[in-house]
């Protein structure tokens, strides 16, 4: 925090001011190099103007600043601006525009946003690590990759209440599943396989069990058993 004008030390021949019944000042002090103003109040709030053209207002109580008819006002700051509050802080406006220039850090142990209407985030490389849980909750989710990759170290479910569909358009491409494990396929009701690229290849190194309660119907030109 930016501490307040040191105490002038000023020749007494260079001072002029006034001390008020209430215990108020006023003091100038034009002492060469050291030139310095300042307003002290009874409660211990003060304004101080000091000789490099610094100025320091401390309130030991409320401060506030208000431009009742400006359209435009403005803070300049050439250099760092820290603030330190040791409470709560609200910003309330029509509009909030942030332009952080270089970087945007935010460290907090609850970051909380909500949007009425649109949230829209861009950037070159976003990326987001959440060490627990990463939830999303939306009545609609849509993602759109030139290339993407998932990586689960745990227990890895997809639940869909109207159905799950995987769909590959490339021709020269392909949908390949590599399980180290067990496969379990459950069907309550009926599965459709439709195959329209050039071949399909099913291989397993170890055991297969196919049962059927109900149909079983295999269509093919040519039909291979060994």
């Amino acid at each position: 925090m930016t501490q307040g004008i040191r105490d002038t030390k000023a020749s007494p021949a260079f001072v002029q001011g006034k001390t008020f019944y209430d215990g108020s000042s006023l003091r100038f002090n034009t002492t060469p190099g050291d030139e310095t103003f300042e307003f002290l109040h009874k409660s211990g709030s003060s304004i101080k103007f000091g000789s490099d053209g610094s100025i320091s207002i401390i309130a030991e109580k409320d401060i506030q600043i208000r431009a009742k008819n400006g359209d435009n006002s403005h803070i300049q700051v050439n250099g760092d601006f820290d603030m330190d509050i040791s409470k709560d802080m609200k910003i309330k406006c029509a509009k909030f525009d942030l332009d952080g220039g270089a970087a945007i850090r935010q460290n907090a142990k609850v970051v909380s946003t909500k949007a009425e209407k649109e949230h829209v985030v861009k950037g070159e490389e976003i990326t987001v690590q959440a060490y627990n849980v990463l939830s999303c909750d939306a009545n609609s989710l849509t993602t759109r990759f030139n290339a993407q990759e998932h990586k689960c170290e745990g227990p890895y479910l997809v639940e869909s209440d109207h159905g799950i569909g995987f769909k590959q358009n490339n021709i020269k491409g392909g949908i390949q599943f590599d399980n180290a494990g067990f496969w379990t396929n459950d069907v309550g009701m009926s599965m459709y396989e439709t195959v329209n690229g050039p071949e399909q290849n099913i291989k397993v190194s170890g055991n297969h069990q196919l049962t059927v309660t109900g149909t079983s119907i295999y269509k093919a030109a040519k039909i291979y058993l060994n």
